[in-house]
């Protein structure tokens, strides 16, 4: 029986250990926005000083977020009430788009605008998944109302791709904005992230830009 010398046998150990336990992929790093934006009562502060503040709050989310995985523990529920892991949903290039329960110009975006611009990117149908999530409170259990209107507004305009998600889940993925957007990958990285209302035409060119139609991801 022929044996290994020692540095080989350690580089074969290596490559096993390796394989027996793939690297675990980078996923999103929550960012703490309403900490960070937390006024200072005690000396007070300008309005200089707060738009300073919020642009390091962003600055730290697109960093912490973009090139960063989908958490695999994230859970999204169907207007049926099914809980599903969102990684499971994603099994091809996504654009997500997420906005609260009750935000007028987001609510306007996403069953709006943002279908509206997708509709005009007759490419993209068979390539990308869209999905709409809706941030909701444990208070607002109660506005079930305001549910039904996304569902009967917006699931058909998703291909069914609408779910509800509690906010601080959101926020894990730091889906602060409404509405935001991100752009992910096959494989569930996040490739870029964008946020706020745009006009449509604007819209349209956001998703040129981040997508294959412009020599974005695949």
């Amino acid at each position: 029986m022929k044996i290994l010398p020692r540095n080989s046998f350690v580089l074969l150990m290596s490559i096993i250990v390796g394989c027996s336990h793939p690297e675990r992929k980078e996923e999103i790093i929550p960012v703490d926005f309403l900490s960070i934006m937390k006024p200072d009562l005690v000396n007070g502060e300008t309005q200089k000083q707060t738009l300073a503040k919020s642009a390091k709050a962003f600055k730290l989310i697109d960093f912490n977020t973009v090139n960063k995985y989908i958490p695999r523990d994230i859970v999204v529920q169907s207007p049926e009430g099914i809980n599903i892991k969102l990684i499971d949903l994603i099994n091809k290039p996504t654009i997500l788009t997420s906005v609260d329960l009750h935000c007028g110009f987001g609510k306007e975006s996403v069953s709006t605008i943002f279908p509206n611009s997708l509709d005009s990117l007759r490419k993209l149908k068979n390539d990308y998944n869209a999905i709409c999530l809706v941030k909701i409170r444990d208070i607002d259990e109660g506005f079930d109302f305001e549910k039904d209107w996304f569902t009967n507004t917006c699931k058909e305009r998703y291909s069914e791709n609408l779910y509800f998600i509690q906010d601080s889940v959101a926020y894990q993925m730091n889906l602060w904005g409404n509405p935001d957007r991100l752009y992910i990958n096959s494989e569930t990285k996040v490739i870029a992230k964008s946020g706020g209302m745009l006009e449509l035409l604007d819209q349209i060119k956001e998703i040129r830009k981040y997508t294959s139609l412009n020599n974005g991801y695949k």
